[in-house]
């Protein structure tokens, strides 16, 4: 989970981000609630499925760039 969760430099994204379109919500903060989960707590069903269809809409722009950076850091390094 550690791997899936840490952002990469050359991405600046998380592994997990980049194939879901969220962060992960890990288990301690199921226990102990962050900001991240009250706030998604106050709104209702239809209200997160908005936000979410907006997360996912989002994600093909963020996996864009992802893999210019990813192309750019590599383009340096050789």
């Amino acid at each position: 989970m550690a791997y899936r969760t840490t952002v990469r430099t050359p991405t600046q994204s998380t592994p997990y981000a980049l194939v879901y379109g969220v962060e992960a919500v890990l288990p301690l903060e199921q226990q102990i609630p962050s900001l991240r989960i009250a706030i998604q707590e106050g709104h209702t069903e239809e209200e997160n499925a908005r936000i979410r269809l907006k997360e996912l809409e989002a994600l093909d722009e963020k996996r864009l760039e992802a893999q210019q950076k990813a192309r750019v850091l590599s383009s340096s390094i050789v």
